[in-house]
């Protein structure tokens, strides 16, 4: 019971952490679900799908990715748009769980995340997700792989917790993982904003710099063709 209670109260935490209370409400609800979350779709939705959008291979992969898990409805995810093979294949399933709520959500899909690292897959193709949320068959650079899929170990019974455990990984530190990766990527993109503002700034600077430049040597060159002009005239 303290187990079932801890993870509800995580749950309720990392979801109110990443989409806020005024953006988050949940009702805690006994019973086999264990918790029951509504949430306003257009915030959190958005913030997953930007979240999980590398996972998903795209931003439209991303959104059909969490509403399909929210609705529990069908999902379709799109190769990769640089995909080396000329026509990738696309993937799509139906959750096994059913709906989910966001805070459920996030966690199932940071496991999976968990789950491909562990298999060399940062950037998995649409099947190779499919197969670790839903359970299957995936090939991997050593050789092919069967995925129990999150989404069916918890379909199954099992908790957040146990399906952690059975990847040989630690709940909360796959969250910590997750909240990481997101920090680092938005630190990365300012990075990268910031030091493209400089350069435009340098290159800015650097026309400006010759246009003036252009312009001294236009009226030194006027000038001194004006004064040698004039000195020629007075030798007639």
């Amino acid at each position: 019971m303290l187990i079932k209670q801890w993870v509800i109260a995580f749950i309720a935490t990392s979801a109110i952490s990443l989409f806020g209370p005024s953006a988050f409400s949940q009702t805690l609800q006994a019973g086999s679900t264990g918790l029951s979350a509504t949430a306003s779709s257009g915030t959190a939705a958005g913030k997953l799908s930007a979240q999980y959008g590398v996972l998903a291979g795209s931003p439209a992969n991303a959104e059909s990715l969490v509403s399909g898990l929210r609705s529990g409805t069908s999902i379709t995810l799109a190769a990769r748009p640089d995909s080396s093979q000329p026509v990738p294949p696309s993937a799509t399933f139906t959750p096994a769980t059913g709906k989910l709520g966001y805070g459920n959500i996030n966690i199932a899909l940071s496991l999976a995340k968990a789950d491909l690292a562990k298999q060399g897959i940062p950037q998995p193709t649409p099947a190779q997700l499919a197969a670790t949320l839903n359970g299957g068959m995936i090939t991997t650079a050593s050789g092919s792989v069967t995925m129990a899929g999150v989404l069916a170990q918890r379909q199954a019974g099992l908790g957040w917790g146990q399906i952690a455990h059975s990847m040989g990984l630690k709940l909360g530190a796959v969250m910590s993982a997750s909240k990481s990766d997101k920090t680092h990527d938005a630190e990365m993109n300012a990075k990268h904003v910031a030091k493209a503002d400089k350069s435009g700034e340098a290159q800015a600077k650097g026309a400006k710099s010759e246009h003036g430049a252009s312009a001294s040597n236009g009226g030194g060159n006027g000038g001194g063709n004006g004064g040698g002009n004039g000195g020629g005239g007075s030798h007639k």
